[in-house]
């Protein structure tokens, strides 16, 4: 008998070579290994022997399903495949991984044909977890948006499946519906092996390198932490954050609507300013609009990055000084209150040099702004 006849295709690649060199006893526990890994593959556990057999077909609602369970015929057809794992690791493995035995290939053909039997018995049941069910979850719009919903879906990946499972929901998901799963998506990047973190960076850096959505790298600002930006390569990261300054440049907001025109990806990006290493340019696009004639484009610059200022620079240039000091005996009240703000804050520093402009202070009131519309900002 030729068992390459009478087993599965899986199975004879695991046992083939073992069997050729006439390694009877080493065909038959490879055979064995491998109806382990199909069983921890569909039931997403990671035990091994009798307790794994026990954990992925018993209880009342197993994991591994050989049938429907709703008569008693199936149910027992249910126990006595769990019973015949069972004797497949007491009976035929473990005698084998404990001491040597003298196996025929009768012996290996029949093992063979009975492991074949019990791998078709569990072929037809779903695995406990799969990608595209996981995909097509998180997508859902029932989805509980926080971090212990998220921590209660990680238990259920498997962690052999988590890198996978992370790169599948960042790749296939929508931008904006990504986005509002972070919790989910940093849990699992936390959970994963340093190696495997590593390379899901390498998924981010393949998707900056040449990207222009700006969307999509609004999306990788919001799935983050600040300090994970250092873990994109640094040509990937210069090329992001020369698009953030671009992005920011083009800013235009007014406080009579409370909406923000144009720029509205770099708002999202101001926590990671302390990692960027284009500190420098990130520095003078903020002033530059801070001086801008426009009242729109100071707005801009004043609402969603003037108190970043601190974090990227330890004290304000001569340029900016003077520009604040102008704004501020103008009776500009905007500046005033920005100030007082570094102050109430702890930025000594960068509230020092306008101690006698505020005490000198006399408000004026700023002409009317026009509304502008929505630019999906996150505020």
């Amino acid at each position: 008998m030729n068992p390459a006849n009478m087993v599965g295709e899986e199975l004879w690649s695991f046992v083939r070579r073992s069997y050729e060199s006439e390694a009877w006893a080493n065909a038959i526990l490879d055979a064995v290994h491998h109806f382990g890994d199909v069983l921890r593959t569909k039931s997403g556990l990671q035990s091994d022997g009798t307790a794994l057999v026990g954990q992925a077909f018993g209880g009342k609602e197993p994991k591994i399903q050989v049938n429907r369970l709703t008569t008693e015929s199936e149910k027992n057809v249910q126990a006595g495949v769990e019973a015949m794992a069972r004797g497949l690791y007491l009976a035929i493995r473990n005698p084998r991984s404990h001491e040597r035995l003298t196996d025929t290939k009768q012996d290996c053909d029949a093992i063979l044909i009975f492991v074949d039997y019990l791998l078709r018995a569990i072929g037809h049941s779903k695995d406990a977890f799969s990608i595209e069910a996981l995909v097509e979850h998180i997508s859902d719009e029932n989805f509980v948006q926080n971090k212990r919903y998220s921590e209660l879906m990680l238990n259920d990946i498997p962690k052999g499946k988590r890198l996978d499972a992370l790169i599948a929901t960042f790749e296939r998901l929508d931008n904006r519906v990504m986005g509002q799963r972070k919790d989910f998506f940093r849990a699992c990047l936390a959970s994963l092996e340093p190696g495997e973190r590593d390379q899901f960076f390498e998924v981010i850096n393949a998707k900056l390198k040449t990207g222009t959505d700006d969307l999509e790298l609004r999306t990788i600002f919001q799935l983050l932490e600040p300090h994970q930006w250092l873990l994109i390569s640094e040509s990937v990261r210069l090329r992001s954050e020369y698009r953030v300054i671009k992005n920011l440049q083009s800013g235009l907001y007014t406080i009579a609507s409370g909406r923000c025109e144009r720029g509205g990806m770099a708002t999202w990006a101001n926590s990671f300013f302390p990692h960027f290493s284009l500190k420098t340019e990130l520095l003078r696009a903020i002033i530059d609009l801070l001086r801008m004639p426009a009242i729109k484009q100071q707005d801009y610059a004043l609402k969603f990055f003037f108190f970043d200022l601190p974090r990227v620079s330890d004290k304000p240039s001569a340029t900016l000084v003077t520009h604040i000091k102008g704004m501020l005996n103008k009776g500009d009240e905007r500046y005033r209150e920005a100030i007082n703000t570094f102050e109430e804050f702890g930025y000594s520093e960068w509230s020092k040099p306008f101690e006698e402009s505020l005490l000198a202070f006399k408000p004026r009131t700023l002409p009317p702004m026009d509304d502008f519309a929505d630019d999906d900002i996150p505020f």
